[in-house]
Order: structure tokens, then C-alpha cells, then sequence
């Protein structure tokens, strides 16, 4: 089965610990505070202990604690493009991440803290991954809002935009939302896929398991997706239970992904068809595939089916 999406999907929160820069000793706290001030000692205080908070809530996977940092009509948009609102979406949005990718932990480049009004203050910068070389890579640009509330400093906003690197970019991110388990139920179908990581993420592998309702033989498909820097996009191929094989061309368009397939069926018959991918959120798109023809012949186009990520519970005993 990018846009760009997961592991950046909770790089916004941790850049939140550049609010230690807040200090009497920091040049840059000293030249963005002290004219006007707009907030007391204690304020300052309050706020590197939001920074503090945010950072051990999120490296123990605490959606909830994390949520509650957050305005009720906060507003996050991630570097996707997706937007969140309120706490509750915040903290569903976080717990899908904790289920995906565990517990993460990047690097701050603070930038600017600007003072808005008294009561409000923007905090700019750049995220640093480290990648497997060690180095520290830019991946996002942030800008984030907080506000005071009956005394208490919270996050009101925050944005990401995403840093095209030269150096050390795996050109299939773009195609990490696919990484996870997935289940559709559709069209007298039930499909399930599980895509993951191979060979230092250099390649995706996607096993599915087709079968008809009541029918107790699926058909299970295997599909390697790799970047054919000649063609400059991501290029599949992929191989069934029952002898087929083919490959295909990825190609992104706005929120979708084209995937022109060719094969042939154990049989000889030669298959093409579009498969298109439509990503709706991060944990969902839809399917269809399209111009299907078998030895030339078209054999008509499928219904859109609605896949879901299969969301892993979390079964920490308290």
C-alpha cells in the first residue's frame, strides 16, 4: 500500500525544551525578554517546568499528561498538513504515535522567543533527528504559542514545516505512513497488511492477506517497495500465493500516491492497472484500483475501500 509522517508526527512537542534557554544567564532570553516584560521571574520559571514536564511526559509515552499541557482549544498542524483540535484530539493523536513508535527523543535548535502581548509569547526553531550515522540532522521548522491561563503557562498553538535535506535523506520517508498493521473490510473482502522497515530502511516489505467473507483460503501477497534513483521515485515489486508477480511505479501527487502496476498471472495472462492511495489521516486512507485490463481487456474498476491502522492498546499495569 506523504506524505512525510511518522516519526516527525512528535518532533513538534520535544523542540518545547528550548523554553530552558529562559534563563538570567542566556543571551538570547535576555535580548527577546527584557524589552518589554511581559512576565515575572516566576512565569519564567512556570514555563521551563511546561518545558520540563512535556519532556519526561513524552519519553514515557503519557498521552494523557502530555494532552493537559495543552489549551482545551489548542491547535496543533502537523508537517503533514494535519490539523488537531482541543485536547482530546491531541491526546488520541499522541497515543497513536506512542502505539506506532514508541517512546522518541530528538534534538532542539532554538532560534527566536518573541514576545506577542503581555500573557503570550512565540518560541521559533529548528528539530534535529540523529540518524544512524550519529549526526544530527534537520528536519523540522517549528513555531509554537504559549499563553497564560488563571496563572498557569500552556501551549495555545503549534506548527511544523518540513526541512528538505541533501545530506543522509531516505528518499521512501515520504512513504513511512505506510510503516504499521492495517485492516479493511469491503466488498464481500478482508484485507489486512503489515508494512515494516528492511535492510537499514532501505526497503519496505508489505505482506497481505486477502480472503473472501466465508472463506476460510486467503491469498497472501508479499510486496517489496525500494527507490530507483534513475527513475527518481519509489518502484515495487510484488508476488502471491497463487504465482503472479509484477512491479509498479510510485508516483505522489498532493495527498495521493499512483502506483502504476504491471504483472503476470501464473497462467500467462499479463495484468496493468492505477492503484491509487489517498491518505486521509495517520492512521487512514483509501484504496482503489482503477484502468484494470487483462491482456489488454478492461475489466472495470473497484469500489474505494476505507483502510484503518490497527491501533495497538497499551497494557501498562498501574
Amino acid at each position: 500500500m506523504s506524505t512525510v509522517m511518522p516519526q516527525k508526527l512528535a518532533l513538534f512537542a520535544f523542540s518545547l525544551v528550548l523554553l530552558t534557554i529562559v534563563s538570567p544567564t542566556s543571551a538570547l532570553a535576555k535580548d527577546s525578554l527584557a524589552k518589554p516584560k511581559a512576565y515575572s521571574a516566576q512565569d519564567e520559571e512556570a514555563i521551563k517546568a511546561v518545558s520540563s514536564s512535556l519532556t519526561r511526559n513524552l519519553a514515557a509515552g503519557d498521552s494523557k499528561a502530555v494532552a493537559a499541557l495543552w489549551t482545551e482549544d489548542a491547535t496543533y498542524v502537523d508537517s503533514d498538513g494535519f490539523e488537531y483540535k482541543g485536547r482530546k484530539a491531541l491526546e488520541a493523536r499522541f497515543s497513536s504515535v506512542f502505539n506506532r513508535q514508541g517512546k522518541q527523543v530528538v534534538t532542539f535548535q532554538p532560534d527566536t522567543l518573541k514576545i506577542l502581548v503581555p500573557g503570550a509569547f512565540m518560541a521559533e526553531g529548528t528539530v534535529l533527528r540523529k540518524v544512524a550515522s550519529g549526526a544530527l540532522i534537520p528536519e523540522t521548522r517549528y513555531s509554537i504559542v504559549f499563553v497564560k491561563q488563571n496563572g498557569q503557562w500552556l501551549i495555545s498553538s503549534a506548527t511544523e514545516t518540513v526541512i528538505a535535506n541533501t545530506e543522509d535523506v531516505n528518499p521512501l520517508e515520504a512513504l513511512s505512513w505506510l510503516i504499521g498493521e492495517w485492516h479493511a473490510e469491503g466488498n464481500g473482502a478482508i484485507v489486512s497488511m503489515k508494512a515494516e522497515w528492511t535492510a537499514n530502511k532501505n526497503f519496505i516489505t508489505c505482506i497481505y492477506n486477502a480472503k473472501s467473507t466465508g472463506d476460510l483460503s486467503p491469498v497472501e501477497s508479499k510486496q517489496v517497495i525500494g527507490f530507483d534513483p534513475n527513475k527518481n521515485l519509489p518502484v515495487s515489486w510484488h508476488f502471491d500465493s497463487t504465482g503472479g508477480f509484477g512491479n509498479g511505479n510510485w508516483i505522489k501527487k498532493n495527498d495521493q500516491w499512483l502506483v502504476e502496476n504491471s504483472g503476470t498471472e501464473r497462467n500467462g495472462n499479463t495484468t496493468s492497472a492505477c492503484t491509487i492511495f489517498t491518505v486521509e489521516s495517520p492512521d487512514q486512507f483509501t484504496w482503489q484500483s482503477v484502468d484494470r485490463r487483462v491482456d489488454g481487456e478492461p475489466v472495470g474498476d473497484t469500489n474505494v475501500l476505507r483502510v484503518s491502522r490497527v491501533l495497538k492498546v497499551s497494557s501498562t499495569v498501574k
